[in-house]
């Protein structure tokens, strides 16, 4: 069976994934990185494996102190509230999935895809459907009426959120083979009509995500040598400060209530509780999955309070994790899981090929996957 195949599956499973708000992505990875298997007795391990494997001895092993008490499933995927609670489990099967679909990929003959295939089309229009439904009855599904600009429930930020990564994937499958008019307008529908989804589906980090993959692009664009190094190395840098960023961040928000958005002017405040506890244990951490243990509510901290609505009086200062992946590394694997991440982030900026070997299409590919993602895990994910 050739290749592609195994990659195309996943976007021909992509709107049954992304339904549930992402959390069968992590156990499909696992499953397309299985066909790798084979290649694990062809070659030894390097040291980017290596120090991965190290990444993901340290989490695991933080599971010893941490205070969550973890089951190993919760949910259905037909209520949308589907998980894999162990964390610990998660964490060995994405990695290892991702390990082994990349040996995959670099074992496999240099092709580049001249067609998008039909189920990719196929895979985006399903999730493009799914989620004109939610906007259009989203009223319906809060049981409330008016404003344009409302919250909205998880999993309808996060189908457009992944929505608009598909989307971007697709503009550079595009740009292998479509004439550039055509492909011009392409673009314009695509990210017009995602970008007014996201704003009525209070999907605001799709719209950071478009913004900082532009930034992308114009980094791979113009720095043609060195463009993903200086990527990870930044990435990486930007880890390692996580904790002085949020410092400054905390200084700044009492100063901005009323000049950005109260989603916005909430991180800003989980970040500071967030720093708080990496202070009480800066080195270890509190152990994987700790976050949802703290029950903390506004009430407990008026001073943050006075900076919101006071509905949130008995919502919890940090709902589950921290809404930014660098200060949840602090928080739960300490210094100590922070400088394996980025050690490993830069190693693997090391291996990229330099970007002025790849074709725009490929280049914007990456750009819109590294960009959302660094976004959504900036201001959205665990």
């Amino acid at each position: 069976m050739p290749f592609p195949i195994f990659l195309y599956a996943l976007w021909a499973l992509w709107p049954l994934a992304a339904y549930p708000g992402g959390k069968l992505f992590a156990p499909l990875v696992f499953l397309i990185g299985l066909f790798a298997l084979p290649t694990l007795f062809t070659k030894k391990m390097n040291y980017v494996v290596k120090t991965g494997l190290s990444l993901l001895f340290w989490v695991c092993l933080s599971a010893l102190w941490s205070p969550a008490n973890e089951g190993l499933f919760s949910g259905g995927v037909l209520t949308e509230n589907f998980a894999l609670e162990a964390s610990y489990i998660r964490f060995v099967l994405t990695l290892i999935g991702c390990f082994l679909f990349i040996r995959l990929v670099l074992q496999a003959p240099g092709e580049t895809i001249q067609k998008v295939p039909v189920w990719i089309y196929a895979g985006i229009t399903i999730h493009i459907l799914i989620v004109l439904f939610i906007a259009i009855s989203r009223d319906q599904l809060l049981g409330s009426q008016g404003e344009f600009l409302v919250p909205t429930g998880q999993s309808m930020g996060r189908n457009v959120n992944l929505l608009m990564m598909a989307v971007l994937l697709l503009l550079g499958g595009l740009a292998l083979s479509w004439k550039r008019a055509r492909w011009y307008l392409a673009c314009a529908v695509l990210l017009t009509g995602t970008l007014a989804l996201s704003v009525r589906l209070d999907g605001m980090a799709a719209v950071f995500a478009v913004l900082l993959s532009g930034v992308v692009l114009a980094i791979l664009h113009y720095i043609r040598k060195a463009g993903f190094r200086v990527l990870f190395n930044l990435l990486a840098l930007i880890l390692l400060a996580a904790p002085g960023i949020a410092l400054m961040l905390g200084n700044l928000a009492p100063h901005l209530v009323g000049n950005i958005p109260l989603t916005a002017q909430q991180r800003l405040l989980i970040w500071q509780a967030t720093l708080e506890r990496i202070i009480e244990k800066p080195l270890f951490g509190h152990g994987v999955n700790a976050a949802p243990t703290w029950p903390e509510t506004y009430a407990t901290r008026p001073e943050f309070l006075a900076q919101l609505s006071p509905d949130l009086i008995n919502h919890r200062i940090i709902p589950n994790h921290p809404h930014n992946m660098a200060l949840q590394i602090w928080a739960e694997t300490g210094f100590v899981g922070a400088a394996l991440a980025a050690i490993l982030l830069v190693m693997v900026g090391q291996k990229l090929p330099v970007p002025a070997s790849l074709s725009a299409g490929v280049k914007l590919a990456v750009a819109g996957l590294f960009g959302t993602a660094v976004a959504y895990f900036a201001v959205s994910y665990s």
